[in-house]
């Protein structure tokens, strides 16, 4: 599994950007542009790193990344089968609040017909 595509909503210096993954990455660029943000919102994703009320852009009080991993295996996808899109990838976005709470959202795969929808089985 690897990470396909990011997106990042007020987190530190990045307002709203969305990069798409390649096999190999490299960030070049000045100084004090947002290089190592992006890093640092990686590791907020996996919880390496904790938030401060500093990491919000502008002082916003919500502030999310959103990871879409692809190029899973034969054990992602019998591990992670409820959360596969379509097109066999996984969609995940954690998100921070002010005052230290945060959660995780991913994307589940639901039927479009209602009658076919997990909540409406019982029916």
């Amino acid at each position: 599994m690897k990470i396909n595509k990011i997106k990042i909503n007020n987190f530190r210096s990045i307002q709203n950007v969305e990069m798409e993954f390649e096999k190999l990455m490299m960030f070049i660029g000045q100084n004090n542009h947002g290089k190592s943000n992006m890093l640092y919102a990686i590791l907020f994703f996996f919880s390496e790193i904790k938030i401060e009320d500093l990491d919000f852009f502008n002082n916003t009080d919500e502030l999310s990344v959103e990871i879409e991993f692809d190029n899973l295996d034969e054990n992602d996808e019998t591990t992670f089968k409820k959360y596969l899109t379509n097109d066999k990838k996984i969609l995940v976005k954690k998100s921070a609040y002010k005052g230290g709470s945060f959660e995780y959202h991913g994307y589940i795969q639901n039927p479009q017909d209602e009658f076919l929808q997990e909540n409406k089985a019982k029916n």
